[in-house]
């Protein structure tokens, strides 16, 4: 038997044959990574990654320095405290950072170049010196991050290493830029971006949390104790209780005066008291806290009051000695003098 095909066959088959052959080629396309585009990110990522790091060494080996020379170092919680181990100083550093959510946001990033540098390995030919280059960089930019998290060597030799690979970062970088290049926008536009992911951790953080709900327990006391009898509030939003009645002169802004104090929080903690120490100060009402100078001009020498300070006119989001930040003051104010 004769199976004839006529033209309109063959046609057919070859139309069937060349939609097959697109569609594979199609399928190959879409799996395929665009090397420049994954390129550009990996070199985006790994400069802020990299600058990253490279700030936190900068501010390890400051307060190394500190340590040795000083014996005084900045510790987790950002204050200046007694230390002479390097150890010590570089542990406190890292604390600091690790809660603030920095070493989560490093992390982040490099594995961010970890992922697109397994999508480059397959780089086109004309790219292969090119990705040599990247190769290189990738590997400076992990031993900065692991020195972050594992400091080794003296200062001097810690110091040298750091350098040598910034340098060599920093022409590998380079060497990339004949075929691969990043703008100052986009670098600009990653700065901000990373900034505004680290002030969201920051703020996500226990302990700016912590700091939130003190915060709103401090305006919480102050907005209940104003319905309080016998409790005034100043223009400013200082509040005050009348404890003894003075009928003596009224100090200016300028005035020296003599006073007996006891300062407290709202959860009871005495953090100062002159009467504690049996002795009353001179100061000038213009040179204490605002909330302080706000009582002090309104009150006849002789009072004795109660005096309810809101934290903006305190230390607001300053930590002072156990003053916590935000913290609402409550003082009790005997104005003894007002000098002439």
């Amino acid at each position: 038997m004769t199976i004839t095909i006529g033209k309109k066959q063959i046609y057919g088959l070859l139309a069937i044959v060349l939609i097959v052959c697109c569609m594979l080629l199609g399928y190959k396309s879409c799996g395929k990574v665009d090397y420049e585009t994954t390129a550009k990110n990996m070199k985006l990522n790994a400069w802020i990654t990299t600058s990253y790091a490279a700030q936190i060494l900068s501010d390890y080996q400051t307060n190394w320095r500190s340590a040795i020379n000083d014996h005084r170092a900045i510790n987790a919680d950002g204050k200046s405290d007694y230390c002479y181990e390097f150890s010590t100083a570089i542990a406190w550093r890292f604390l600091f950072y690790t809660k603030n959510g920095h070493i989560k946001l490093l992390d982040s990033l490099s594995n961010a170049v970890k992922e697109d540098m397994k999508l480059m390995e397959d780089a086109p030919s004309k790219y292969q010196e090119t990705q040599k280059s990247f190769l290189g960089l990738y590997n400076d930019m992990n031993t900065l991050v692991s020195l972050v998290k594992d400091p080794k060597g003296s200062l001097i030799t810690f110091g040298q290493r750091v350098n040598e690979l910034m340098l060599d970062f920093e022409n590998k970088y380079n060497e990339t830029d004949l075929k691969i290049s990043i703008s100052e926008a986009d670098k600009n536009a990653k700065v901000l971006e990373i900034q505004t992911t680290l002030n969201s951790l920051i703020a996500n953080s226990p302990e700016m949390k912590a700091r939130s709900q003190y915060k709103e327990q401090n305006e919480k006391f102050l907005k209940d104790n104003a319905k309080k009898d016998g409790v005034k509030t100043l223009p400013s939003g200082v509040q005050y209780k009348v404890l003894k009645e003075g009928n003596g002169a009224i100090p200016k802004e300028d005035s020296k005066v003599k006073v007996h104090y006891e300062g407290s929080t709202i959860d009871g903690n005495v953090f100062d008291s002159s009467y504690k120490r049996g002795d009353a100060i001179d100061l000038r009402a213009n040179q204490v806290i605002k909330g302080w100078t706000e009582a002090l001009i309104h009150m006849p020498a002789g009072s004795i009051w109660e005096v309810y300070i809101p934290q903006e006119l305190g230390y607001a989001e300053r930590e002072q000695g156990d003053i916590k930040p935000y913290s609402t003051l409550i003082f009790k104010i005997e104005l003894l003098k007002v000098y002439q």
